[in-house]
């Protein structure tokens, strides 16, 4: 199919791909001009690509003539992860409720942690990490248990890869973090103290489907009430087991994603 693409043999679903990425990576809404500049691609496709997006409600035109994330590609995503995020939901608002902290729900996605839900405490509205967002399994606390529960080959290529810091405190060092998370999974839970951001630290701990580790839930408070931090574990853990007797019912394709549930570990 002609495209015009500055890529020659570009598909038309690398294009469009490439299209909702430059949104990801946004601000806020984005001119024709932006879009191309941030895709590669030729003036003609880009505007052509958008008016058949436009039409479908994936992309919406703003009265300014921006482009912006439409109502149904958002429809869309919200059934990515559905059946755990709705069986888990009233779960993780109890634990926010009793504990008065911000807590998540988080599922391994590639080398990243992904936030898939979460449940405002009053104390920490402004450091918990958004639905949607997406950090390195080694900085948060999610993410070590996730990796922590993973099986070995998983863990020795996550670690073998070089590791970013976030914050002057992010665990990198390969001998380091392989000993934290071998005491994550003696232990049964794990920690990230301002690892992610400065002010914000956490404790998690795992939520188990089929004898293998599906998601985490953590709660995510102050960094001044570090020291108050494995208080929640009898609570987290309560949490955890009310999920993973919640869940029994479903596949674990249906909990965590097809693409991940034999442990692998692909390049997002």
């Amino acid at each position: 199919m002609a495209g015009g693409s500055r890529e020659p043999g570009r598909s038309v679903t690398s294009k469009i791909l490439a299209i909702f990425e430059a949104f990801e990576a946004a601000p806020g809404p984005m001119t024709l001009a932006e879009i191309c500049s941030a895709t590669g691609l030729p003036t003609s496709t880009v505007h052509r690509l958008l008016a058949e997006l436009s039409s479908s409600e994936l992309l919406e035109r703003t009265s300014s003539g921006r482009y912006q994330v439409g109502i149904r590609l958002w429809e869309l995503a919200q059934k990515a992860g559905r059946h755990l995020r709705e069986t888990a939901r009233p779960w993780i608002q109890d634990l926010a409720a009793v504990t008065n902290q911000g807590v998540t729900i988080t599922v391994r996605k590639g080398r990243d942690s992904l936030v898939i839900d979460r449940a405002h405490g009053d104390q920490n509205l402004a450091v918990t990490s958004k639905v949607g967002s997406r950090l390195p399994l080694h900085a948060s606390a999610a993410g070590k248990v996730l990796l922590a529960f993973e099986t070995e080959w998983v863990r020795r290529n996550y670690l073998s890869e070089p590791l970013r810091k976030l914050t002057p405190v992010t665990h990198v060092d390969q001998r380091e973090l392989e000993e934290e998370l071998a005491a994550a999974a003696q232990d049964g839970y794990a920690q990230s103290l301002q690892e992610v951001r400065a002010g914000a630290s956490a404790i998690a701990v795992p939520v188990f489907h089929s004898g293998q580790v599906a998601s985490a839930i953590c709660i995510v408070a102050e960094a001044s009430r570090v020291t108050e931090l494995k208080r929640y574990l009898p609570a987290l853990r309560a949490t955890a087991a009310k999920i993973e007797n919640a869940t029994r019912h479903l596949s674990r394709d249906a909990v965590i994603g097809a693409e991940y549930a034999d442990g692998s570990l692909p390049q997002d």
